[in-house]
């Protein structure tokens, strides 16, 4: 898994390659990775890897899908991963250097980690269900019905 900090923007993201993430989202994060190895080098990305923020003021931020990036040997390569809001009413800089990424085991969290492991892939559409349902959690601390019917009609 990653160490280290996350940045929103591409500031301070250098590397040789660039690897976009399929995962879809609204909030881009940029993290630079390092392969020291002679070797090719995995980093997985898990569904519900939390991009925290470092203050109550900017936007926590989550993955709905996972994503496996190869790095080839003795490499930089900087990584695009796109994320949801997770708080509603706080604001997202660019520029801004987040907390390490964390895979969450928030109780309140894993029951849309749940349903959204058997889905295919998050598109623009399946997106705008996804952010309410992730609002909802951080505002009320669970899914609604109309949340988890519309998460359950994607396909």
């Amino acid at each position: 898994m990653l160490n280290g900090l996350v940045r929103t923007g591409t500031y301070g993201c250098t590397g040789n390659s660039y690897f976009e993430c399929t995962t879809y989202g609204t909030l881009p994060f940029y993290k630079s990775l390092h392969n020291n190895n002679n070797t090719p080098a995995t980093s997985i990305f898990p569904l519900g890897t939390v991009l925290p923020s470092g203050d109550s003021i900017l936007q926590g931020s989550v993955l709905v899908q996972p994503d496996t990036v190869t790095l080839t040997p003795n490499s930089f390569t900087c990584v695009n991963l796109n994320a949801f809001c997770v708080n509603e009413t706080r604001t997202f800089n660019e520029d801004t250097i987040c907390g390490s990424p964390l895979i969450s085991h928030n109780v309140n969290l894993s029951p849309l980690i749940d349903l959204l492991a058997t889905k295919k892939t998050v598109t623009s559409y399946s997106g705008e269900v996804i952010q309410q349902a992730l609002w909802d959690i951080a505002n009320t601390g669970r899914l609604t019905q109309a949340d988890m019917t519309a998460i359950n009609a994607l396909p």
